[in-house]
């Protein structure tokens, strides 16, 4: 199954995919992995401020992406086939921008009744987004970059929570940095499938449907591969571990920075796997 994921991002794909495309996929992405990070928390041991922080931003990425979309939608409109390809993702941004918001002024009421159903509703609305509005990847590829980002921002948004609630549990913590480290064996296999798919492509010259493959081209993406894999994967899971020693011995403030570090490096590593298994750098600039 990874390897056929593997296969399908560096196979030839539908027409490029366009810049605003690729803003609303990762948007999308950031979003659902923070509403799913959600999941994870005990509500006993989290102050309700965190979920409405985590709402409040998921419907700022919601908003970003839906503009996106919208764009994208005029842009496809002009291409025979693709009308209709928007029409659902935009659908359920909306109902994700309504149960985000609806979830955000629930946790600003004693006892947050019903924060869990709005938690759940904005996750299922923005998977089926997630996964409809993706035309060049699949859903291994998708969820895994989900979870990875969403894992690493939720860490360092509840690095901060530490700050002005010193005495809180590091459970919190610790299952948000077990997600990340999850996360990151996973775009691992993923990104270990594909160096196997882009090296079998480099001894034989030709991709999967018999077309020739220019030697500069593969050697520009492996080379990107590299960087994206020092980074995003490498830097993250070292950076990830070392937040992790700082939450055993309760130095939070240590650990929030490096979290901060932790998530510039994942967008990094998840934009660049964007482009690389859409082939937008590839079709840009090779």
């Amino acid at each position: 199954m990874i390897l056929s994921s593997a296969v399908i991002c560096l196979a030839p794909s539908p027409p490029g995919p366009t810049g605003a495309q690729l803003l609303a996929d990762f948007c999308l992405r950031l979003a659902l992995g923070m509403a799913a990070a959600l999941v994870l928390l005990p509500t006993s041991e989290v102050a309700p401020r965190f979920y409405r922080t985590q709402f409040l931003v998921i419907l700022g990425l919601a908003t970003s992406a839906g503009f996106c979309m919208c764009l994208v939608h005029v842009e496809l409109r002009r291409a025979e086939g693709w009308t209709d390809c928007m029409i659902l993702p935009g659908v359920m941004v909306g109902i994700a921008l309504a149960t985000s918001c609806f979830g955000s002024v629930t946790y600003n009421l004693e006892g947050a009744p019903g924060g869990r159903i709005f938690i759940g509703l904005t996750i299922l609305a923005l998977l089926i987004a997630t996964i409809q509005a993706d035309l060049h990847s699949r859903w291994f590829d998708t969820l895994t970059s989900a979870a990875l980002l969403g894992a690493a921002m939720s860490s360092m948004l509840m690095g901060h929570s530490y700050l002005v609630a010193p005495g809180m549990s590091m459970t919190p913590l610790r299952r948000l940095l077990a997600a990340l480290f999850v996360a990151v064996a996973l775009r691992s296999l993923l990104e270990l499938a594909i160096a196997h798919v882009w090296w079998q492509y480099r001894q034989h010259g030709r991709n999967l449907d018999g077309e020739l493959v220019t030697q500069a081209s593969l050697q520009f993406a492996g080379i990107l591969m590299l960087v994206r894999l020092g980074v995003g994967i490498v830097g993250v899971a070292f950076l990830g571990w070392l937040a992790w020693r700082c939450a055993a011995i309760r130095s939070t403030q240590s650990a929030t920075g490096i979290l901060y570090v932790v998530v510039i490096l994942s967008f990094f590593g998840e934009l660049l796997s964007l482009l690389l298994h859409t082939g937008y750098l590839l079709k840009t600039q090779v």
